[in-house]
């Protein structure tokens, strides 16, 4: 690596800031292409809420393209009273600020499952990315939105 570095005119100490660059610009494409940075200008968060349920290092599918951008294991997501809170972790964050989506945001969660998981997927107002969490919060995320679509229901026919 570092001989062809230095083959197209790259000097040595130059290295250290063509990786925070590379690490830059490919945090900006996933954020942009993959729909983070969209969501988080529609549902910024303004912090981090003080308890919850709290579920780290837990994966997050986004889906805004043809193409997916998988986060891992390392999102958190925290579920509270008001909504569903996500952050990457601190190392990802360049181009990926928190988001919160309140409840009522949430129109529909699909439930999808591989051989090993289960998902989630969610589907929330005025937005087109489709965002998948896998496993125990996805799963809590789609038990609340039930809850209160049947309560608008019934809260619809009592006012009828």
């Amino acid at each position: 690596m570092n001989d062809f570095l230095q083959s197209i005119g790259i000097p040595r100490n130059m290295y250290l800031l063509l990786t925070i660059a590379i690490y830059l610009i490919i945090s900006t494409v996933l954020s942009r292409f993959g729909g983070w940075y969209e969501l988080a200008a529609r549902y910024p968060a303004l912090g981090e809420p003080a308890g919850g349920e709290k579920f780290s290092f837990r994966s997050v599918t986004l889906r805004k393209w043809r193409f997916p951008t998988n986060y891992t294991g390392f999102v958190t997501v925290i579920l509270i009273d008001q909504g569903v809170y996500l952050n990457v972790a601190l190392f990802f964050r360049f181009q990926h600020e928190p988001i919160f989506i309140p409840w009522n945001a949430i129109e529909k969660v699909t439930p999808g499952s591989t051989l090993v998981t289960q998902f989630f997927t969610l589907q929330v107002a005025g937005i087109k990315t489709g965002i998948t969490i896998s496993g125990e919060p996805g799963q809590k995320i789609a038990q609340r939105v039930t809850v209160l679509d049947n309560y608008k229901r019934r809260k619809g026919k009592a006012a009828r």
